[in-house]
């Protein structure tokens, strides 16, 4: 629904983040921080009716996730990284953060500005980059998997692939899915000279 939602309005760029009732009274005043950014689409993908009904009531782009006999672990995975998938394959470019991400009001750039740039940033000999990552800032080795930045338009491929994996993995196994996606992601790394350092501090075994 995110992704069809999206192409049949024009969009080729959205912003996306999960959330249940514990995060109902932040959407309007997240929908207000990414209004000034430049955004153009803010979908809010609903754990509960409840939370979902909330939203349409204020006005907001809400869809609601429904998978029968989940968990709440597996439904906030499928909140993020199906809803990735699924944008991934309609090659729309896509800015995902969770709810609880501290984003400061910043002046002249916003976050999404930021993540845009590290995007577009040219690599000698690689190209343009597919994904933009943050890092914690107390362990500048683990990719934070709370907000993050994709352009499957870019390379259509390996970022579809990144997000159907973590959502088989993390559907069959009890896995932390922040550091399932670093593991993937340093694997994947290993032939960009430029990830080395994350790689040197690898716990995939």
């Amino acid at each position: 629904a995110v992704s069809d939602a999206a192409s049949a309005c024009g969009y080729r760029e959205v912003l996306f983040t999960g959330l249940d009732a514990a995060y109902s009274d932040l959407m309007v005043d997240v929908e207000a921080t990414f209004a000034r950014s430049g955004s153009n689409y803010l979908i809010f993908v609903s754990l509960d009716r409840a939370t979902a009904e909330a939203g349409l009531r204020l006005g907001l782009r809400i869809v609601m996730l429904q998978v029968e006999n989940a968990t709440k672990k597996e439904m906030i995975y499928l909140a993020k990284y199906y809803t990735a998938s699924l944008l991934c394959e309609a090659q729309i470019r896509f800015l995902f953060f969770e709810m609880d991400i501290w984003m400061p009001r910043r002046e002249g750039q916003s976050i999404l500005d930021v993540f845009r740039a590290a995007a577009a940033s040219r690599r000698a000999f690689l190209g343009p980059p597919a994904a933009a990552w943050a890092l914690h800032t107390d362990n500048p080795y683990i990719i934070n998997a709370g907000i993050y930045y994709i352009r499957p338009d870019v390379d259509p491929l390996r970022p579809l692939l990144l997000f159907e994996a973590i959502v088989s993995y993390s559907r069959r196994l009890p896995i932390f899915d922040q550091g399932l996606m670093n593991c993937l992601l340093k694997l994947s790394a290993s032939p960009n000279p430029g990830l080395r350092f994350i790689r040197e501090r690898d716990s995939c075994h």
